[in-house]
């Protein structure tokens, strides 16, 4: 089976509800489970918004703010700085991120950040861009260790747009169909982090193709493998009565 054509509505949230959140640990055993607003954001909005939720979540009436460099007048590194002001010098806070909403916060994953004399800079690139890759799962074909049925290259479509994808290459992109005994299979889109993408509501349209294939050059290659093989083993055999 092959998956010929998708049309996939770009309608899920770059911060997705249930993967919206990481910890802020302003003292030790002091952890603050931040939630940010499902939504799409730009880098400017993000900082505005979270900087006000994180100063609105401080247990000890601390300040932040985060900004991005102004290329207008510096270089742009595309990384966020957090400051931290109302705090003792001996007591900086962290961030604590898991595999959620790390891209956009410039953090790696499983990582804890912790500020320096009041600052932190991310330490990886700031995302919010849309997923540039997506991957469609199904229990439809057997694709070894994992569910995969077909990868797609959204190539930065924009919001609320659609992205499509069409199999220029059917046979290399061919699976085995799992079982013929079922005509009921599950489908889901997750990102590379096999998170869930909800889409909203708005339909996903998938064209997929189930075929026998045809072995007849198989078969062939495996006659005239027999044929060579068997002419090998005759060119040893000596005639009866004949002599050496």
């Amino acid at each position: 089976m092959v998956l010929l054509n998708a049309s996939i509505p770009n309608t899920f949230y770059l911060i997705q509800e249930g993967i919206d959140t990481f910890v802020l640990r302003e003292m030790p055993g002091e952890d603050i489970t931040i939630n940010i607003p499902p939504g799409n954001y730009s880098a400017k909005v993000f900082a505005s918004t979270l900087s006000g939720i994180l100063t609105g979540a401080s247990k000890n009436g601390w300040v932040y703010s985060i900004i991005l460099p102004n290329q207008n007048i510096q270089a742009s590194t595309g990384k966020f700085t957090y400051t931290v002001t109302g705090n003792a010098p001996e007591h900086q806070p962290s961030i604590i991120c898991t595999d959620k909403v790390n891209e956009q916060l410039g953090f790696h994953v499983h990582s804890t950040n912790t500020f320096i004399n009041g600052q932190l800079e991310s330490s990886t690139i700031i995302n919010f861009g849309s997923e540039a890759t997506m991957f469609i799962r199904s229990d439809i074909a057997d694709n070894g260790d994992n569910d995969i049925l077909q990868e797609i290259y959204t190539g930065n479509t924009i919001n609320l747009a659609y992205v499509t994808y069409q199999c220029t290459a059917p046979e290399l992109y061919s699976k085995a169909l799992k079982t013929n005994q079922s005509n009921t299979f599950r489908f889901s889109l997750t990102n590379e982090k096999n998170q869930l993408l909800n889409l909203h509501g708005v339909d996903m349209l998938l064209t997929l193709c189930l075929y026998k294939r045809d072995d007849t050059n198989e078969m062939i290659k495996r006659y005239i493998k027999y044929k060579v093989a068997s002419v090998k083993s005759t060119k040893g055999v000596v005639p009866e009565g004949a002599s050496n």
